[in-house]
């Protein structure tokens, strides 16, 4: 099933559910048939009762011979898709109610300690902004990219951050 099916029939909240049970990161599928089970594609295991165990399935396809396409689910394509939708949530929340207010709204979610998913692709998105209007604007933001890119630093983690930076802020502001 893909990933998008799940949704509009489970729900963004069983979604997040569903990523958020993964016993762990080596997990690439969730098989939902009988009994729901994660499935390690990589390691050719499946976890049942808190543990790893060897399975007959070692593709995605075997997964889906054994249980069918309705019943196999993509976590790394799930999980991009909450991305997704709470980068979404974030962006809406920012053009109607700026920058300013998103930062002290974060400031207050993180004080309280309890920020949820989307608050946090909210906090990216604001830190993105700042980023890109400390460089004057997103050509300024470009140009110190190309510069980087010519001093041999194209695969930083300043340029990377830099880079995501200008996408997000031209998600927000591209009207």
């Amino acid at each position: 099933m893909n990933a998008i099916q799940f949704l509009k029939e489970q729900g963004v909240e069983k979604a997040r559910e569903v990523v958020e049970g993964a016993p762990d990161k080596t997990a690439t599928h969730y098989v939902f048939r009988k009994i729901p089970s994660y499935y390690s594609v990589e390691f050719q295991s499946w976890y049942h009762d808190g543990e790893w165990w060897d399975s007959d399935c070692h593709t995605e396809q075997d997964l889906i011979d054994s249980y069918g396409s309705d019943f196999v689910l993509s976590l790394s394509d799930l999980k991009n898709l909450i991305a997704n939708i709470d980068s979404q949530i974030a962006i809406k929340f920012i053009k109607e109610w700026g920058d300013d207010y998103s930062k002290k709204y974060i400031a207050l979610s993180e004080s309280e300690g309890n920020i949820l998913p989307w608050e946090l692709s909210l906090k990216r998105l604001v830190e993105s902004v700042d980023l890109v209007k400390s460089y004057g604007g997103v050509i300024n933001a470009q140009h110190e990219i190309k510069y980087l890119d010519l001093d041999w630093d194209y695969d930083t983690p300043r340029v990377t951050r830099l880079k995501q930076a200008i996408a997000d802020y031209e998600d927000i502001y591209h009207d």
